[in-house]
């Protein structure tokens, strides 16, 4: 449901044409990984090659608590975007949907980040959650 609430988001977001589906990444419940970095990798690879079009996901789940966290590139003008909707449930509350814009996607070690974004946050990780 959260993730069809995201991509309900995303659809009225940007611009016309079909955006490239990056692999997807959950992490948890416990210490359970799933889908490694390659899509994180996919959503740089498609803003540093010119700022096309992607989407990615990364979403964690825990005993009562589940986050998806969706990311997408577009053109915004002369500038590209990454654009990012959090989706945060918790059992037996209601559900937030918070979201940033940032001006840059960056490697930083082993990670890939979204920096320089509107929304409180200076930083968001596309492989962790901090």
């Amino acid at each position: 449901m959260l993730a069809a609430v995201s991509a309900a988001a995303l659809a009225g977001a940007g611009s016309a044409g079909a955006a490239r589906q990056c692999a997807t990444r959950t992490v948890g419940p416990g210490k359970l990984t799933q889908g490694g970095t390659i899509g994180a990798a996919c959503l740089l690879d498609a803003y540093r090659g010119g700022c096309r079009r992607a989407e990615y996901i990364l979403s964690s789940v825990g005993l009562t608590t589940f986050v998806v966290k969706n990311f997408s590139v577009e053109r915004r003008g002369d500038s590209c975007t990454v654009l990012v909707f959090v989706n945060i449930a918790v059992v037996k509350q209601p559900s937030r949907v918070l979201s940033s814009q940032c001006a840059r996607l960056r490697r930083v070690g082993g990670d890939v980040v979204a920096d320089r974004c509107t929304g409180g946050t200076a930083a968001i990780s596309l492989t962790r959650f901090r």
